[in-house]
């Protein structure tokens, strides 16, 4: 086992291939290293900032239920839904060119 001076070695998950050496698995993206402290520890300083951009992209869908497709009933859904996700997390949003959607 390597000596712990490090704090990214809680990072990994140490486990053992085929041939009986030592693979440290990252828990954040499940990639496989082999035991080398300036790799890993470069690797996860890498993964937890890709993680973090790709962590919060997560596409959401609403439906209409029974209101008309109004720019007005449409710039509230869009709220909601944003305010529900929290709001920060938003780099973009994807509609169609429809009139009310623009108005929206």
């Amino acid at each position: 086992m390597p000596k712990t001076r490090g704090n990214f070695w809680s990072e990994y998950e140490v486990t053992v291939d085929s041939n009986g050496k030592e693979k440290y698995t990252c828990k954040t993206c499940s990639g496989t290293w082999s035991k080398n402290a300036s790799r890993l520890k470069e690797h996860i300083e890498k993964c937890k900032d890709i993680n973090v951009e790709t962590e919060t992209s997560q596409p959401q869908a609403t439906a209409f239920k029974e209101e008309r497709h109004t720019s007005e009933n449409i710039a509230l859904g869009l709220e909601t839904t944003m305010k529900d996700a929290d709001i920060n997390k938003f780099g973009a949003i994807i509609t169609d060119n429809a009139p009310n959607m623009k108005a929206a």
